[in-house]
């Protein structure tokens, strides 16, 4: 999955993201996530250490699909009655670098996402990317 992100900090330690999230023509999804930064995780004798903060979070999101296949032995075949909406959960750990003088952050964070409506799914969510400071 693809996704635009955006972050908006309450204090120094506390921030929301949020994103919209692409995965090819067949899914959209759109979170918001709580983060609690920790600052130091890297040590601060390096310059890369006093710019790079870890975080854990949590935060919902709304997902839309239409990924209606059946597979078999030797490929796929499209199906056209599979589509829905769903909510999730999600729970978040990762660490973002953040140059100085910049809006950008650049981030790799992991962590479960659970399906909660229409049915209950979990699937572990790996991301890796940019997010612009507004």
């Amino acid at each position: 999955m693809v996704s635009v992100t955006g972050k908006s900090w309450i204090d120094d330690q506390n921030a929301v993201d949020f994103g919209l999230g692409f995965s090819g023509s067949d899914e959209v999804a759109i979170y918001a996530d709580y983060l609690w930064h920790v600052r130091g995780v890297f040590g601060s004798s390096t310059r890369f250490g006093r710019e790079t903060v870890g975080y854990i979070g949590g935060g919902a999101g709304v997902g839309f699909w239409d990924d209606s296949y059946d597979c078999g032995r030797f490929g796929c075949e499209r199906r056209r009655d599979d589509s829905g909406t769903g909510v999730f959960l999600r729970a978040l750990v990762g660490f973002e670098w953040t140059p100085p003088s910049t809006r950008f952050g650049f981030f790799l964070e992991l962590g479960p996402t659970f399906l909660i409506v229409p049915d209950v799914d979990g699937d572990l969510d790996i991301g890796l990317g940019a997010r612009y400071y507004f």
